[in-house]
């Protein structure tokens, strides 16, 4: 007949035992849920980091509503329509003063408006000094 069954105290050892055994299902237990709650709190900081790249883009998306709503609304104005007329059209209005500036046809515009007269030929100079000439930089190499 088994001791506990016969209403007989538990021997130490068995007493030790039976502790350890609920012990270890006690620290297994605990173990399951810090582990579970662990899991939990990682989804949920990658949800939340989810959430907030969401709401970073809705705000972006918003923003550039926000400003395409203007840019249409100065697109329907006249004074666009006016500043596109004579900016990219070329064209002008009664009362505008017209000037046309007439340029030698034998000579470019970077030969005409941009490089010194009588200046070399930047080609024909050693790469060194070309980009010397490039950044407009006057240095006098000493022999």
């Amino acid at each position: 007949m088994d001791a506990t069954s016969a209403g007989q105290p538990l021997t130490p050892v068995r007493h030790q035992t039976r502790n350890r055994i609920f012990l270890i299902f006690l620290v297994g237990l605990l173990l399951f849920f810090v582990a579970s709650y662990v899991d939990l709190f990682l989804d949920h900081l990658a949800l939340k980091a989810e959430i907030d790249t969401a709401a970073a883009r809705l705000y972006g998306a918003n923003e550039r509503g926000l400003r395409l709503e203007r840019q249409l609304q100065y697109v329907q104005t006249d004074a666009f329509k006016e500043t596109v007329a004579r900016d990219r059209l070329g064209m002008v209005q009664a009362g505008d003063n017209v000037f046309a500036v007439i340029v030698n046809p034998e000579e470019t515009l970077n030969q005409a408006w941009m490089a010194p007269p009588n200046a070399p030929d930047v080609r024909d100079l050693p790469v060194w000094q070309q980009w010397l000439a490039l950044f407009n930089l006057d240095i006098e190499i000493l022999s």
